[in-house]
């Protein structure tokens, strides 16, 4: 899933013309503005723990110890603030621990993340982010207990999810908020899913 990533952050706006039908002979330059709504979606996020615990095994400088999770996001921050609402694609379970021993993809010999739940879902948090979607071949990357982790994690920051759950009926949902533009409530609807896995189904039935 690394084939999209941060570089193929795609900004959706959303137009919503509140006006009612110009008359003719207005001056449409007479008019007030429509109201908007702007919506950012974005690829593959993940700070890259993984890859960080593995460099500082190698004596490598670990960036995040250092700087904080905050300091990779500093130059997309004009970005991600000119949004009304951000949805992002979490390529990473976060736990509260380092890891899951137990991890069922690692024994495996699958690729797997983690990511740290404190400061993963503060950051994403803080820098406005909404909701995340779980529908990707790395949510279950550290096993069941790795997804309640997640989830756990996202509840107590107060990020929404789709994609994946604690159950069928869960996982299904679509992502559901009321966003105000001008002076109208609308509904927003948004669904994730996951391209079926052959390999997935057999070895880790999910």
């Amino acid at each position: 899933m690394r084939w999209q990533g941060w570089i193929t952050l795609l900004g959706v706006w959303l137009w919503v013309d509140l006006l009612q039908p110009l008359h003719a002979g207005t001056d449409p330059s007479l008019e007030p503005p429509a109201a908007t709504f702007s919506l950012l979606f974005g690829g593959d996020t993940y700070f890259g723990e993984h890859e960080f615990d593995a460099g500082q095994s190698l004596s490598g400088e670990h960036l995040l110890q250092q700087h904080g999770y905050r300091y990779s996001l500093e130059r997309l921050l004009p970005l991600l603030t000119a949004y009304d609402q951000i949805i992002l694609n979490l390529e990473t379970p976060i736990l509260e621990g380092v890891g899951l021993p137990s991890s069922p993809k690692e024994a495996a010999g699958y690729p797997v993340h983690h990511g740290k739940g404190g400061p993963t879902a503060r950051t994403l948090k803080a820098v406005g982010v909404t909701a995340l979607a779980l529908g990707n071949n790395h949510a279950m990357d550290q096993g069941g207990e790795g997804l309640e982790q997640t989830l756990a994690a996202l509840d107590k920051a107060g990020i929404g999810y789709f994609g994946a759950g604690r159950n069928s009926m869960e996982a299904s949902r679509p992502w559901h908020q009321q966003v105000k533009v001008g002076d109208k409530i609308l509904d927003l609807f948004v669904l994730n899913a996951y391209a079926y896995r052959q390999p997935y189904d057999k070895d880790f039935h999910y």
